[in-house]
């Protein structure tokens, strides 16, 4: 009983799923193709949780889908690139990585993480979707003004937006009966931190030759997005706390401002630029587990609540 209660304690499961990926990241290769299905279980398990009426308040969803680009575009956009342009030479590849990083949609885990710390999960569902919808614009134009046609697999993007946002959104409605929503009530969180546990394994295990091969190149983008993650988002919290925002909305703010994509920045950089530019990306990976991490200690609710 003790043994099971450790090995499902949310973060040993997490802190094993990145050991595991650095150093025997091995089997993600053959795991990469499963990755889409994995975040496809975990969002239709946290959209069930919410019902298409509230989600498609257009007036409301306006703006919610605004607050959401103001943080996770605008604000973090630039915050990131200020420090990227302080901290590193200017003909390095790797300031295109934080670019991307930057354009990157919002990443889907802030919906389960949401509901994880009892934040507004409307607002996380709505500024994900958001983010997405603004993606499909800004990217063709991002294309077209790059001149990088060739490199860019709109139809893989667009395939993966339909697996990780839309199916979920459809495949939820279908598990919002009764029976189905007692069981979620008890297993959402272990679900969620199961489904975690294996794409923080995948997206650590391909990435990991970045951490064992090439730790000097790696210790300027780490520097930068610790920067980011902590003393930045300190700020940012403190700020929101003398605004008298409600305690729900700033975890859900908070989590929207600084939680990227980071799968789609590193397919971007590897594509149009090459593998020193998808760097910052695999180190994103790392950070943002360890932010999550602390962040759910930090508000940390009981699982029946989950």
């Amino acid at each position: 009983m003790l043994l099971k209660k450790i090995i499902l304690n949310r973060n040993f499961l997490l802190l094993s799923a990145m050991f595991l990926g650095i150093f025997a990241g091995g089997f993600a290769d053959y795991l990469k193709e499963f990755a889409p299905y994995d975040l496809l279980i975990m969002m239709t398990v946290s959209f069930s949780a919410v019902s298409f009426k509230s989600i498609f308040n257009i007036k409301s969803f306006l703006k919610n889908a605004l607050i959401a680009f103001l943080l996770n575009y605008l604000l973090f956009g630039c915050v990131l690139m200020l420090l990227t342009y302080m901290l590193l030479p200017a003909s390095s590849p790797m300031i295109y990585g934080f670019l991307f990083i930057a354009l990157a949609p919002p990443g889907v885990v802030i919906v389960p993480f949401s509901q994880k710390v009892n934040g507004n999960e409307y607002f996380s569902i709505i500024g994900t979707i958001g983010g997405y919808i603004i993606q499909i614009v800004v990217f063709p134009l991002l294309v077209i003004f790059l001149d990088i046609q060739k490199q860019i697999p709109i139809g893989y993007l667009l395939w993966q937006f339909t697996l990780m946002l839309i199916l979920p959104l459809i495949i939820s409605r279908f598990i919002r009966f009764k029976k189905a929503q007692n069981f979620l009530a008890k297993s959402r969180g272990r679900i969620i931190d199961v489904t975690f546990f294996i794409l923080i394994y995948i997206v650590i295990g391909l990435t990991r030759n970045v951490f064992l091969n090439n730790l000097f190149e790696i210790v300027m983008p780490v520097i930068i997005l610790l920067i980011m993650f902590f003393p930045i988002i300190w700020i940012f919290e403190n700020i929101m706390k003398r605004l008298n925002i409600c305690d729900s909305d700033q975890k859900s703010y908070t989590l929207m401002f600084v939680v990227k994509n980071n799968g789609v920045s590193a397919l971007l950089a590897l594509l149009i630029v090459g593998p020193n530019a998808a760097i910052p990306s695999a180190a994103l990976s790392v950070i943002l587990l360890i932010f999550l991490l602390l962040f759910l200690n930090k508000h940390r609710i009981s699982l029946h609540k989950i």
